[in-house]
């Protein structure tokens, strides 16, 4: 059997979160782009990287049993809005802790991402201000959520 991580990324990518009323959007891996509107805000960016991981995809196989057991990380970048000149953290705390505890709920309620295959096995958020695309003058109020999943490939 195939890894099931393409559709664990659709299946994060089909949890509806809300911020400020409004739904957010997201970017899977087939939408990604560097591009970000205000008009697009928030939004969701599902990233194949993690922050320590050097721009790899982190997998560990385990070969000892009948079956592979794959690690990776996965990274949901949650950006609310673009920060003005003068603007501090305080004006979107608010709702940078609403997103999480959110989050957090929605995460709780689909931990097995893909049924009998992949789970979600641990989860670290930091709320912040986040460059987006990296190394531009693109900052963002934001959640930097990193999901390590566990699969079992049969």
């Amino acid at each position: 059997m195939k890894s099931q991580l393409f559709t664990a990324y659709d299946n994060l990518a089909a949890m509806n979160m809300i911020a400020r009323g409004k739904n957010v959007q997201t970017r899977g891996l087939a939408k990604l782009s560097t591009m970000v509107n205000p008009s697009d805000l928030p939004l969701r960016l599902l990233l194949p990287v993690d922050q320590n991981s050097e721009g790899r995809n982190i997998g560990a196989l385990d070969f000892a049993s009948q079956h592979r057991v794959a690690t990776w990380k996965v990274t949901d970048l949650f950006l609310l809005e673009y920060v003005q000149a003068g603007a501090g953290l305080y004006d979107a705390a608010a709702d940078l802790v609403m997103y999480v505890l959110d989050y957090e709920d929605a995460i709780n309620a689909n931990r097995r991402l893909v049924p009998n295959a992949i789970i979600v096995e641990d989860l670290m958020m930091r709320m912040g201000v986040y460059n987006w695309p990296l190394d531009s003058d693109g900052n963002y109020f934001g959640v930097w959520c990193s999901l390590t999943l566990k699969e079992v490939i049969q």
